[in-house]
């Protein structure tokens, strides 16, 4: 049997969420991560001596991945991967009560901040040639920052209200050639009011339902079945649209009745959290 890089990657991951690895707080190095990981296939040891064959292939490109060039400085990096989070206003005043309330007054666009981003971060860096900054960072639409960076990440969006200055800014970013993911929302009513801000920025822009066979779903994990179903507020199955420009751009990808953040936050569901990074690393 042969691996390729994608296969070790994919085994890696698999193993890193069955460990229960606390990837945000975790100092640990490598060694010790896997250390954590060959005690658990000593469990199942059909699987050793695969995985042991993965641990030398891996090996070179994971010391050279946890010290990129720069990545402790404190100086901006365009070599660097930079999670970016769109901070938004809810225009029905349901959504802040609801977070007020029972997220001790967080707000919707902050949801699984800033564990998700922490999380995801440390999964490219150890699965992927990609350097990360582990910096957070929070912007609104009306930040000329937003130029700098070719993905933009925005949650909660059911009661979203895009104004107008806004809108066209949003529209500029996604003409440019920038990308959204736009994530963590249900319901018909969800959608619907998407549809509306959306259609403020990029009016000509098409929405279409996405299936396995799109590259953003093979472009390095590949996904013969679409995933998944959350393990929490199930509304309906989860459907990935996509949003394309003019000349046929995928320009976002969105995550309905579905949160793929949360699997970047929470550790209490293996399979959850193994699928969603798969799918946070193909989109990054």
């Amino acid at each position: 049997m042969v691996f390729s890089t994608r296969h070790c990657s994919v085994a890696l991951l698999h193993f890193s969420v069955l460990a229960g690895t606390e990837i945000e707080n975790s100092p640990e190095k490598p060694q010790h991560l896997f250390s954590k990981m060959i005690a658990l296939l000593h469990r199942h040891s059909k699987m050793l001596i695969i995985f042991s064959g993965i641990l030398l292939l891996l090996s070179p490109d994971l010391s050279r991945a946890q010290n990129p060039s720069g990545q402790n400085g404190e100086h901006f990096d365009l070599d660097l991967f930079q999670f970016i989070r769109i901070k938004h206003e809810s225009g029905r005043i349901p959504a802040f009560a609801f977070y007020s309330f029972f997220r001790n007054g967080m707000e919707p666009w902050a949801h699984d901040y800033p564990t998700a981003e922490k999380n995801i971060y440390n999964m490219i860096e150890r699965l992927t040639e990609i350097g990360v900054t582990h910096k957070t960072k929070v912007l609104a639409l009306d930040s000329d920052e937003i130029f700098n960076y070719p993905v933009l990440y925005i949650c909660e969006i059911g009661y979203w209200d895009l104004r107008d200055e806004y809108a066209v800014r949003l529209g500029e970013y996604l003409d440019r050639g920038g990308f959204l993911i736009v994530d963590d929302f249900r319901l018909p009513q969800e959608m619907d009011n998407l549809r509306q801000q959306l259609r403020k920025a990029v009016p000509n822009y098409r929405e279409e339902k996405l299936n396995s066979s799109h590259p953003i779903f093979n472009c390095f994990f590949e996904f013969p079945v679409l995933p998944m179903d959350t393990p929490y507020y199930r509304y309906g199955d989860p459907i990935y649209y996509g949003l394309f420009d003019e000349k046929g751009r995928l320009s976002a990808i969105i995550n309905y009745n579905n949160d793929v953040g949360d699997g970047w936050e929470l550790a209490t569901a293996p399979n959850f959290s193994l699928e969603s990074y798969k799918l946070g690393i193909n989109y990054f």
